[in-house]
């Protein structure tokens, strides 16, 4: 299927939703549903290189997701960490974005417990955070002020502390949180000092090594995001 939509065709004509797609009160997730990837919508911004010119920017709500993805339940929390860390992907939006509270709100994210679906959560949340940091410097400034690298170093703790025990297999999940996590981590440390220390500081060499290690380390995520 071609990728390249016009913005009516994700919102409706009218502005609201697509009449084939299941309708969301927020904006920014039914555009999500539509373009399904970061690369659907790179090539909604920039063109395709050959015959299509991209339109720009996607002027969408963003502040609005953010609000609602703070005040939804848990179990709905992740398909709005997914949504923003979808449009994260392509560099035009991170300020946007920054300015809407989403690096905050993600942030957030990285602490919800006690939740069948907090995992997924917290998953969702570090993803976003890696695409938000991605050749965003002010993302990264604004995910270490958050208090966000601590809270990554935890969730691979969490994993090493498994990694360590003498029954360890690591579960599908474990390997989620650690790509994740590292992912995430990684971005915000490129030329970026203050966060590498604040990494270091965290002891976040500590359990990458002890899962490294452990003889089953993260998949890498693709390059560039």
């Amino acid at each position: 299927m071609d990728s390249f939509f016009i913005l009516g065709d994700v919102l409706g004509d009218d502005g609201g939703e697509a009449d084939d797609e299941q309708p969301h009160a927020d904006e920014v997730l039914a555009a999500s549903q539509r373009y399904a990837s970061g690369n659907a919508v790179a090539q909604q911004v920039y063109g395709d290189g050959r015959d299509r010119v991209g339109q720009g920017s996607l002027e969408l709500d963003w502040a609005g997701c953010v609000e609602r993805m703070r005040a939804a339940p848990v179990s709905e929390k992740a398909a709005y960490a997914r949504a923003i860390g979808t449009f994260a992907q392509v560099q035009m939006h991170g300020d946007a974005l920054r300015a809407a509270g989403a690096v905050e709100a993600a942030t957030e994210l990285l602490c919800v417990e006690s939740d069948p679906a907090a995992e997924e959560v917290r998953i969702a949340a570090a993803e976003a955070i890696r695409h938000l940091a991605c050749a965003n410097n002010g993302n990264r400034i604004a995910a270490r002020e958050a208090g966000a690298i601590p809270l990554l170093v935890h969730m691979l703790g969490r994993v090493a502390a498994a990694a360590a025990a003498p029954t360890s297999d690591l579960c599908a999940t474990d390997a989620a949180v650690t790509t994740a996590a590292t992912a995430a981590l990684r971005n915000l440390s490129f030329q970026n000092g203050p966060n590498r220390d604040m990494i270091r500081f965290s002891g976040g060499l500590i359990p990458l090594l002890r899962i490294v290690a452990s003889g089953q380390p993260p998949t890498p995520p693709p390059p560039g995001t």
